[in-house]
């Protein structure tokens, strides 16, 4: 199964370690992009949450990263936070994301 299969269903399942560091070593801003975007559960309008995949990439981010794409990824992963992330927050985390050199562990994130 391709990369791009197995996280097209992420909003209904988690994510695995190596599943994450594919994603973080493909080069594809595009997929973890789409991933934030999809990953965004609204009940009602703009309120809602993330999913466990884009919480994941959050959290990778707010550990690893460094700069305001720290402020972004902690801001959205805060649950009394409920809205969505612009377009350009989003591209900022994806191409942040990709940028993380360290192995990536599902279980410490």
């Amino acid at each position: 199964m391709k990369l791009a299969d197995m996280i097209a269903e992420a909003h209904e399942r988690t994510i695995t370690s190596q599943e994450l560091n594919q994603l973080r070593t493909s080069g594809d801003a595009k997929r973890v992009y789409n991933l934030l975007e999809r990953g965004w559960d609204s009940n009602n309008g703009r309120a809602g949450s993330y999913d466990f995949v884009a919480d994941t990439i959050l959290s990778a981010i707010a550990k690893n990263c460094s700069g305001f794409v720290v402020d972004i990824a902690n801001r959205f992963r805060d649950v009394s936070n409920h809205y969505e992330m612009s377009q350009k927050q989003m591209w900022c985390c994806a191409f942040a994301f990709l940028k993380i050199e360290n192995e990536l562990d599902t279980n410490t994130l």
